[in-house]
């Protein structure tokens, strides 16, 4: 069961976008990752069991990805 949802907002280096979005798209917990314009490059949507499992995915996957220079996580807060 999928608790958490999240949106990452990624910059990345000139002309790396495409080939970053295909990486980040192989990756399992994420749903989709588009290029966006403003000041961000790249938006991923991601669902994860827990906080650790979204830091694990920054950390160890997208960070570690060639062109990737920075990223910002959204937690995503559902109101019941």
């Amino acid at each position: 069961m999928v608790s958490l949802k999240a949106y990452v907002l990624v910059k990345v280096e000139l002309n790396c976008g495409r080939r970053v979005i295909e990486a980040i798209s192989k990756l399992q917990a994420v749903k989709s990752a588009d290029m966006v314009s403003g000041p961000y490059d790249v938006i991923v949507a991601t669902e994860a069991n827990d906080l650790n499992d979204i830091a694990d995915l920054l950390v160890s996957e997208i960070n570690a990805i060639s062109g990737v220079t920075s990223t910002t996580t959204c937690l995503a807060v559902t109101a019941q």
